[in-house]
């Protein structure tokens, strides 16, 4: 009786595990330590690269997989350029239309590890991108315009919000593991997977107590646009003086162009003496501040802030991070979203950033805009 339980037991498992190995297996979780290799060697017709069939072939090329439900056929792979002109017709994020995969590939071309769903701007994704093209890492951009995430896409995510990663098996194209969201954990996890946080307990808590403070000041505690404790735009009239921010109370009568100008003083000092933020090495702190600084320099903000407020570190700093090649690419493509101009999220040129309406405002309210919901 033991022997033939014990066999019963032996075939179960084995049964388990060739349901596992065949095509059911991009509907179940699972997690993995490192990244999947590119390799195309298996049995399973389905994990070639070049199969038409195959989900990954079509994230890359566009055409339809076979799937079992709507959710699962991917949207249309498009160009930069196609995308860039259907955001310019649609005029601002409330009225977008888009929903389309943008292929990010590396150099030389392989697979995408990941595919990245956020809407058609910068803002939340902007750091995991830096990220992603600093490290060479190829990856789907899944662009998902206001209309199409209210009227289906929302349904699809966990928690309903955005951003959000997912990990791709590189032989299937499908999603392995479960989806990764917020901002803060996306950043992480990428970075302690492509060498942007220091190996060791101690040295990652210097890198996320600087993130922390980052977070609390020129991201505004995590809005996308000008807070309380930073807005660009405040800077570019500024006349007072520099404070430092370790002397303001958290509950201060200060402006918002003092604050921001103590925002940027702690970055300043924390580059006195050191090459990068944390020192020797490029960690993901540096990623987030960039895409800050960036912004802060369009001709639109305060372009001559380095000069106009004594920032000598940022400065050079600033000009050593553009001027590493993938960046550098990345900052001038037409892949990048585009910035816009609030109240109405209308869409306005910037550096590396044109085709866009000149002297937008953002005061004009679309019928989207007015029509919006959270």
């Amino acid at each position: 009786m033991l022997i033939l339980l014990g066999r019963t037991l032996i075939i179960c498992f084995v049964f388990s595990l060739d349901i596992i190995e065949s095509d059911s297996f991009s509907t179940l979780p699972s997690f993995r330590s490192s990244h999947p290799t590119s390799s195309t060697s298996s049995s399973n017709p389905n994990r070639s690269l070049s199969n038409p069939n195959s989900p990954l072939f079509a994230i890359t090329s566009g055409t339809t997989a076979k799937a079992t439900s709507s959710r699962d056929v991917p949207p249309p792979t498009l160009s930069a350029s196609s995308i860039k002109a259907s955001l310019t017709q649609d005029r601002d994020l409330y009225s977008t239309t888009i929903h389309a995969l943008l292929l990010n590939p590396s150099s030389p071309p392989s697979p995408p590890l990941y595919t990245l769903h956020y809407m058609p701007m910068r803002n939340r994704c902007e750091t995991a991108r830096l990220i992603l093209e600093d490290a060479n890492i190829p990856y789907n951009f899944e662009v998902i315009g206001w209309k199409p995430w209210i009227e289906s896409e929302k349904e699809r995510f966990k928690f309903g919000k955005l951003p959000v990663l997912t990990t791709l098996d590189t032989q299937i194209g499908t999603q392995i593991g479960t989806q990764i969201s917020q901002e803060q954990s996306i950043v992480r996890h990428l970075s302690s997977l492509h060498g942007y946080s220091p190996s060791s307990s101690s040295s990652l808590a210097l890198v996320d107590t600087l993130y922390q403070v980052y977070w609390s000041t020129l991201r505004n505690n995590g809005l996308t646009h000008a807070g309380s404790e930073f807005d660009p735009e405040s800077l570019r009239d500024y006349k007072g003086r520099r404070k430092k921010y370790k002397h303001l109370r958290r509950l201060n009568s200060e402006t918002i162009s003092s604050r921001s100008l103590a925002a940027l003083d702690v970055f300043e000092d924390q580059l006195d003496g050191n090459l990068f933020l944390t020192g020797d090495d490029i960690c993901y702190v540096d990623l987030a501040v960039l895409y800050c600084l960036v912004e802060l320099r369009e001709d639109d903000n305060c372009p001559d802030f380095v000069e106009r407020y004594n920032f000598p570190n940022l400065g050079r700093w600033m000009e050593m991070m553009l001027e590493r090649p993938r960046l550098a690419d990345y900052f001038k493509s037409e892949r990048r979203m585009p910035r816009y101009k609030r109240p109405g999220y209308v869409y306005c040129n910037g550096w590396g950033c044109e085709g866009f309406e000149e002297g937008v405002s953002g005061e004009e309210k679309s019928e989207g805009w007015k029509g919006r919901t959270q």
